[in-house]
């Protein structure tokens, strides 16, 4: 089995090296790593977005609300258009976990964000797609439609990261 490989960061998002995912999320000593939390509007007025419920087979947060796309920044990632990867992660993970294609998206800030599992600083990216989202049943069990008003009645349902993010947006 090939292990995955993350970008090891410092707090300025500089990059250290590489290391694989079980060493980033080792519990005896987290490593700050790169990830993507995208929010995905369904269109141009941002006033609704989807997200994902993640499977009860995760491992960190199993059947807890999360951003429409979120994953690991890897080094295949890195364009030349996109040096420090998280809007190609972003986009990969939209198709991979969602089945949608974005067609705008940018980087709002970098964001640190540390719990027991979990050290990373998150691109918070905010995009609009194409189309309806359709979840990949292994990785998400169910994609919906969420506006302010509706999403602060689930706080409670929501990733630690996700609250987060969506506190850095003003939507909760």
């Amino acid at each position: 089995m090939i292990e995955d490989l993350v970008i090891w960061v410092d707090e300025n998002d500089k990059v250290l090296g590489l290391v694989s995912r079980v060493q980033a999320h080792d519990k005896q000593k987290l490593l700050l790593h790169r990830e993507t939390m995208e929010l995905i509007y369904s269109d141009s007025t941002h006033t609704r977005f989807w997200l994902q419920k993640r499977s009860q087979n995760k491992e960190q947060y199993p059947g807890k609300w999360t951003l429409s796309a979120t994953c690991h920044v890897d080094p295949g990632d890195i364009t030349s258009e996109d040096q420090e990867g998280y809007l190609t992660a972003g986009q990969r993970e939209g198709m991979e976990e969602i089945n949608v294609k974005i067609v705008k998206q940018r980087i709002v800030k970098k964001i640190v964000s540390e719990t027991a599992v979990n050290k990373a600083i998150l691109g918070l990216v905010v995009a609009e797609c194409e189309g309806k989202p359709t979840p990949d049943l292994n990785e998400v069990s169910e994609v919906k439609l969420f506006d302010k008003e509706s999403v602060r009645g689930i706080t409670d349902e929501l990733t630690p990261a996700a609250v987060k993010c969506l506190q850095e947006l003003d939507i909760i």
